[in-house]
């Protein structure tokens, strides 16, 4: 499928605490997608 979006293997840490450990995401062309925080945003 075509892709309009593709991310892979994304680490994020702030200083120690890592809060990503390899998080890959596809969003495919033409989709509706939503990502929430827990505050919402």
């Amino acid at each position: 499928m075509d892709n309009i979006l593709v991310a892979e293997n994304i680490d994020k840490n702030f200083g120690t605490f890592k809060a990503l450990n390899k998080i890959s995401i596809e969003v495919p062309r033409e989709s509706i997608f939503g990502l929430l925080g827990p505050n919402g945003a």
